[in-house]
């Protein structure tokens, strides 16, 4: 939302622009062959302007024009627009307060102060209705209900004004048609009588293209935007009814905004987070980095420790080889084969 000074630049602004294109079209005006004096015509300009703002009271009701007057006061102040990198940030704070709520009774008292101090209506009426323990679905039906109705309302104005911008030349014609009839009736100033009655022509297509059909697309952009801003609001209050953590809810609502301010929160929560050390050590060069590892001597490794193997034990008694005697099966074949031999068994 703009400041008083910043809507008075605002409509400053604005106005230097529409008068240098005035300057421009009565420089073009004055420098074509003719008089300049022959394309005044008051009574042209008055048959075009009164002409255009009968119709419209006889096309839409009284209200319905003076809400139109005070939208287009606060489209070209600039007022009333909300900023969508506060409304995200108003949504991501109550989110985490949110969050750690630990009962349903302290999230509803956190909502009841926390409402006040948001930005937009919107917000504070979707607040109001997850206080009072809305439902998923009605909280959706309500505030996609007022979301349409503001559309429907803002496309209205959007048609008021460009069936003004479609009565403005008609009357034109009409003034021309005057000033060719009385032409007719006055022969000795015919050159005159044609010149005016193009005036005519002139100021009913100057109404249409130079104020009603902008205003038409400004009140439309308006619009769009307007859309954009409570489609982000919607998605926040099912977010914060749902109570998502805070993280997400800002990823979540950060696709609503344009790449440039996507890129520009991003950076800026990368430096709220990543705090440079107070005393930050000097940087060497890639060359004192190495001249400092080949001064250096190569550090040892850790050897591991390794179990020593025992000593060898000395040979002794238990250790010599002990005959082995020869089983009894053994010895019975070789006292058979010695008898064999030698035929006494002594």
């Amino acid at each position: 939302m703009q400041t008083p000074v910043e809507t008075l630049m605002t409509l400053t602004v604005r106005l230097g622009v529409a008068l240098f294109g005035v300057t421009l079209v009565a420089w073009g005006a004055s420098a074509a062959p003719g008089p300049a004096q022959a394309l005044i015509n008051p009574s042209g300009l008055g048959i075009v302007v009164g002409g255009t703002l009968a119709a419209a009271l006889l096309t839409y009701p009284t209200r319905e024009l003076g809400q139109l007057v005070h939208s287009l006061w606060v489209i070209v102040s600039g007022r009333n627009h909300p900023d969508p990198d506060q409304l995200i940030n108003e949504c991501v704070t109550l989110a985490g307060q949110l969050r750690d709520a630990d009962s349903g009774e302290e999230a509803k008292r956190i909502l009841e102060n926390e409402r006040g101090r948001l930005s937009h209506p919107f917000l504070q009426d979707g607040a109001n209705l997850i206080a009072n323990g809305y439902t998923d679905a009605m909280l959706r039906e309500t505030l996609e209900t007022s979301i349409a109705a503001r559309m429907r309302r803002e496309s209205d104005q959007v048609r008021t004004l460009r069936t003004l911008g479609n009565y403005a030349p008609a009357f034109g014609m009409i003034g021309a048609l005057i000033g060719f009839a009385a032409m007719a009736s006055a022969p000795a100033e015919a050159a005159t009588g044609v010149t005016g009655a193009l005036a005519s022509a002139i100021y009913g297509l100057l109404l249409a293209h130079w104020v009603f059909y902008p205003l038409a697309e400004m009140v439309e952009t308006r619009r769009q935007h307007n859309l954009r801003d409570l489609e982000l609001m919607l998605t926040a209050v099912l977010l914060l009814q749902a109570r998502h953590h805070a993280i997400y809810v800002e990823g979540v609502l950060n696709a609503f905004l344009a790449p440039a301010q996507r890129y520009s929160r991003l950076n800026q929560r990368q430096r709220s987070t990543t705090a440079a050390p107070t005393n930050p050590a000097p940087r060497s060069s890639f060359r004192q980095t190495l001249n400092q590892a080949t001064d250096e001597p190569p550090a040892e490794r850790p050897r591991k420790n390794k179990k020593a193997a025992p000593p060898p034990e000395e040979p002794g008694p238990s250790h010599l080889p002990v005959p082995v005697e020869d089983p009894p099966k053994n010895k019975g074949i070789r006292v058979l084969r010695k008898l064999s031999n030698d035929g006494d068994p002594s």
